[in-house]
């Protein structure tokens, strides 16, 4: 069988990879994006109804202008698909008192936020603990809040972001290949060599954003990663969370029952899993952290946290592999906070391969 050859072959076919093979194919090149599933599924991280997205990323300034750019994009990409995909319904972060309050690897995650919106003019309401009960009476506070409100923060849906993606990249001459799993790749003397269950690859480059697939694909290419924590998910009852106060004092994503801490939310960008393990003992653990905390509450999907100091890591995996040519790093989910950044890095994926990067 001739080997399909490509200007760029993308691999993974979640938010990362899907936004790239659209951008890639917008800008003139011809590109085959394959996934080891259908996506949209709920196999990787890009699953579910919701993903928060934000103008003030207390995580650093530099994120600033990423996204606010990655905002054009998303209406941007609502207006080509007709679908809703962005809804600004507007985000509040709260702190307790004047004490720090950690997050996301930030000593005060909340004043830092603020810093930022004032410093790059971004919408936003400063509130008491008094104005956020009135607003927001389903808080039980303790009295010494503080809420940031910004308007213009909201919600993606990435299910429905990724199926626009790829409907709107096959109408500019993408094609697109599910159930295909991709099982090795080398270089040799005629460049790189990506071979799948279904067809051998010679692109111009390769873009592999497959998440937690990442280390298996490529071996000693990709540095180790130690999974060090465990995080789960879980939705709660609505009866439950009528039980639970909320304590922000903390990081602002906890409850408290019976003195025990119930996590709420979605795990950050750097905290997913950079392997794929389903060994039984991890799901008698989770099984038995759930019973612990309460019969109640129902998990989700189980996560892993990276510790901050892997994320500066994991930072340098994004963009070109030094020891292959042509080879373009993207572990997406990972990396890359989920519908804020993705689009952007996307787009800068598919500029490299245009530029030979």
């Amino acid at each position: 069988m001739p080997a399909l050859t490509p200007d760029l072959l993308v691999v993974g076919l979640g938010a990362v990879g899907s936004a790239t093979v659209f951008h890639a194919a917008g800008r003139g090149a011809q590109v085959i994006g394959i996934d080891r599933f259908d996506p949209p599924h709920h196999h990787g991280s890009t699953h579910g109804e919701s993903r928060i997205t934000r103008l003030a990323v207390g995580e650093g300034a530099e994120f600033v202008p990423l996204v606010q750019r990655s905002h054009q994009l998303w209406r941007e990409l609502e207006a080509a698909s007709g679908e809703s995909l962005f809804r600004a319904c507007g985000g509040l972060v709260l702190a307790r008192g004047d004490g720090a309050s950690p997050m996301h690897g930030q000593a005060s995650f909340f004043d830092q936020t603020v810093a930022i919106a004032q410093a790059h003019g971004i919408g936003h309401e400063r509130l008491d603990a008094a104005a956020i009960a009135a607003r927001w009476p389903q808080f039980q506070l303790c009295g010494d809040e503080r809420g940031y409100f910004e308007p213009d923060a909201g919600y993606l849906r990435p299910e429905a972001c990724v199926a626009a993606h790829l409907s709107l990249a096959r109408q500019r001459g993408a094609r697109i290949h599910s159930g295909e799993r991709m099982i090795g790749w080398r270089v040799d003397g005629h460049g790189l060599r990506v071979e799948t269950d279904r067809a051998v690859y010679r692109p111009g480059d390769a873009v592999i954003a497959v998440g937690p697939w990442l280390p298996g694909l490529l071996g000693s290419t990709a540095p180790p990663l130690r999974v060090t924590d465990r995080q789960l998910l879980r939705r709660l009852q609505e009866k439950v969370i009528q039980r639970l106060r909320v304590d922000p004092s903390s990081d602002g994503r906890a409850a408290t029952r019976e003195g025990e801490r119930v996590w709420q939310d979605i795990a950050t960008a750097a905290e997913l899993l950079m392997q794929v393990n389903r060994r039984a003992e991890l799901r008698e653990h989770d099984a038995a952290t759930l019973r612990r905390l309460t019969e109640e509450l129902r998990p989700l999907s189980p996560r892993a946290r990276v510790t901050p100091e892997l994320r500066a890591r994991l930072s340098s995996l994004m963009g070109a592999d030094p020891a292959i040519d042509g080879l373009l790093l993207a572990p997406a989910d990972a990396l890359i906070p989920v519908g804020v950044l993705r689009p952007n890095v996307s787009r800068l994926l598919a500029t490299a391969q245009q530029l030979g990067w």
